[in-house]
Order: C-alpha cells, then sequence, then structure tokens
C-alpha cells in the first residue's frame, strides 16, 4: 500500500508541478538554442571559455557552484561583465535526491546568496548536480518559483578522462 501510495504521488509531482518548473530546450524553442556550462567558475577554463565566446559574439549561461563562487569571486565578476548570465548549480555540487528538505532547500539558498552578491539581476535558474530531480527538488522549486534547467544534449565530457579526448 504505502509503495503504491509513493508511486502515485510521484506520478502526480511529474505530471502537475514539473511541467511548470522544468525547462527545457528543445523543439518547441524556436530553432533557438542557448548555451550552458555547469561546475564554475574555474579559473583555468573560465577565462579561456569566455575569450572564446566574445570571439564569436555568443552570450551563455553559467551554472556555478556556491563554493567555487566564493573561490574565484573575480571569475563571476568578469563573467557577469561580458554579459553572461550566472546561474546555481547548488552550493557544493552535491546529488538533491534523496535528500531532507531543509538541506536542499539551504544548498540552493546558500549558492543563490553567494550568486546575489555578484549580480543585481539574480536568477531563479537552478541546474540540479547530475540532472536529478526527485519529489522534494521539485516541491522547493514549486513553492520558491524557481526553474529547474536541464540539458537537451550532454557532451559527457564527464565521462572521459583526458582534454584531448574531449
Amino acid at each position: 500500500m504505502v509503495v503504491r501510495l509513493e508511486k502515485a504521488i510521484k506520478q502526480l509531482v511529474k505530471r502537475t508541478i514539473l511541467r511548470g518548473i522544468v525547462w527545457s530546450a528543445g523543439i518547441e524553442s524556436g530553432g533557438r538554442f542557448f548555451l550552458t556550462f555547469d561546475d564554475g567558475p574555474d579559473p583555468k577554463l573560465t577565462p579561456a571559455l569566455l575569450d572564446v565566446l566574445e570571439r564569436h559574439r555568443v552570450k551563455a549561461s553559467f551554472f556555478w557552484v556556491g563554493e567555487n563562487v566564493e573561490r574565484y569571486s573575480w571569475l563571476c565578476r568578469e563573467t557577469l561583465e561580458r554579459g553572461h548570465m550566472g546561474c546555481n548549480h547548488t552550493l557544493g555540487h552535491v546529488r538533491l535526491k534523496g535528500i531532507p528538505f531543509r538541506q536542499i532547500r539551504r544548498e540552493i539558498e546558500a549558492a543563490a546568496e553567494l550568486i546575489r552578491s555578484y549580480s543585481s539581476d539574480p536568477s531563479l535558474l537552478v541546474r540540479p548536480p547530475h540532472g536529478e530531480i526527485g519529489p522534494l527538488l521539485a516541491l522547493y522549486a514549486w513553492r520558491n518559483k524557481r526553474k529547474l534547467v536541464l540539458w537537451t544534449l550532454d557532451p559527457e565530457d564527464c565521462q572521459v578522462t583526458s582534454t584531448k579526448a574531449i
């Protein structure tokens, strides 16, 4: 009985709440695509990436890990000054599925506060680490008017061990 109830709740969450809070570009995006980068800012990769984007006059959304925002704040400023968007990828890049609601809230809100200190237009976009969305994260996003952003194409770069292969 409990298992069936849990299954029913999960289906209800997926059908009602997720429809309004999960966003992923696809065919319905009108031929546009959105370039996003996760896990930064990173002092080795971000400056070079910003230069490439600028050379090609392309804007992107950067999903930052809060601990990296603290560590490399100058890169956050530079990214925003170049016209890109800083978004939330949690404080410590922890898996949010299966952890208590209060810990989900802390991970997202602590990262949001750090990002807010660099941007006058804080993003309500959140990319859950590993793209995992459980019922408690969905509930948090719905209650706090956050959009959970996933991806359409994944380069699977985290599965490759050398930069040459990427």
